[in-house]
């Protein structure tokens, strides 16, 4: 039985249908909504590998997992069927890899985006927001998602000290038109990628229009490599901050089982969900036994029920351990430094919590994506 693969190598036989052939691709929902013109790469075994579009001037970074229409002419043939992207690369060139007639894995829902935005967050500084967010950021890898830290306290950044980086540039060069995105962009451990802020994000609340397209766009390549992306933002409640937590997909509070520690989470909580009903996750750090750790939770979030009526998730703790303190000396993650340590336990804990399972975790569900991160923030801070 003949079967489509040489079905549709009979018409590019017959037809003169092969490299550089056109091609549309009609998406039907979500953020890449809209009809592009592409042309064929090559006809493989399992799928048909085209280049990716443009769009005026701008890459459309199709996300593996969506259903799109396919439309292909050359010299009066016209193939209509629907397909599923199977995957994206963006180097050496752009490429888009589509499923063939028959071969769509799964049918379901369009995903608008797959790229998750998650800040990691406190209420009071000293509390380890920056090691829980590269650390997890590296776990994530670890799992095989691409991550990407984007190091966004203001006032006291340091991601880059506790990889042993030192960064040239930030996202202001890039804002200014300075530097190209993948200047900025720094490689840590195991694939890691590093995005020093700087003053960058302060430079956003008084962007120009055409400095925020230019911008926006520029985050396509981010958004095309980029899985899971992690906010490291700045301790407190100022405006900036407040804006990362308002705009992200998922935000962990990290707290400590000091008391003051736990008001300055509440305080946190509280003051965002006025603006914006957010379901916070929180982490206990340092924690001297997971029963320290649960009374606190319990504490906090029976005090958040109370008065705000909001419910929060407990994503579990990590127990205070000197390896911590050894990597931080030694400018290695302490979830590279000792894998088996009481605090890599508590992260690979948290990761599992976070993800849940395979199929329904925080990074495969519904998201918007770096670019309307970004518009949020914006229009959180203005």
């Amino acid at each position: 039985m003949v079967d489509q693969a040489d079905k549709l190598r009979s018409l590019v036989e017959e037809k003169g249908l092969g490299k550089n052939a056109k091609i549309t691709i009609k998406v039907l929902e979500g953020f890449y909504k809209g009809s592009y013109d592409s042309i064929i790469k090559s006809i493989e075994n399992n799928c048909i590998v085209v280049a990716m579009p443009y769009k005026n001037d701008k890459l459309i970074p199709l996300n593996a997992g969506i259903l799109v229409d396919i439309e292909l002419q050359h010299r009066g043939f016209v193939k209509k069927f629907t397909a599923e992207i199977l995957e994206r690369r963006v180097r050496p060139v752009p490429l888009l890899y589509i499923s063939k007639p028959d071969k769509i894995s799964r049918a379901g829902r369009l995903k608008a985006n797959t790229t998750k935005v998650i800040a990691v967050t406190s209420g009071k500084g000293g509390v380890g927001k920056t090691n829980i967010a590269v650390n997890l950021g590296i776990a994530f890898i670890q799992r095989g998602k691409r991550t990407v830290v984007i190091d966004a306290d203001l006032g006291l950044a340091n991601v880059d000290v506790i990889l042993g980086l030192n960064p040239k540039y930030n996202l202001a060069h890039v804002i200014r038109g300075e530097a190209e995105i993948e200047e900025v962009m720094y490689k840590g451990p195991y694939g890691l990628y590093i995005i020093p802020a700087g003053s960058g994000i302060e430079q956003l609340i008084n962007i120009s229009q055409w400095q925020l397209t230019r911008f926006i766009n520029s985050l396509n390549e981010l958004e095309a490599l980029a899985e899971v992306i992690i906010i490291d933002t700045g301790a407190g409640l100022s405006k900036t901050v407040t804006s990362f937590v308002i705009a992200a997909d998922e935000v962990l509070v990290v707290t400590t089982p000091e008391p003051t520690s736990i008001t300055d989470a509440y305080a946190l909580i509280k003051v965002t969900s006025k603006k914006h009903k957010k379901n916070f996750k929180v982490i206990i750090n340092r924690a001297t036994s997971p029963q320290e750790a649960e009374e606190s939770m319990h504490k906090l979030k029976m005090t958040c029920k109370k008065f705000l009526d909001i419910d929060l998730d407990y994503l579990g703790y990590i127990l205070d351990d000197k390896t911590v303190n050894i990597s931080v000396k030694e400018q290695v993650p302490f979830i590279i430094k000792n894998p088996k340590s009481n605090a890599s336990r508590g992260i690979y804990r948290i990761l599992s919590n976070l993800s849940n399972n395979e199929e329904q975790s925080c990074y495969e569900s519904e998201s918007f994506g770096l670019k309307e991160f970004i518009k949020k923030i914006i229009s959180a801070i203005r």
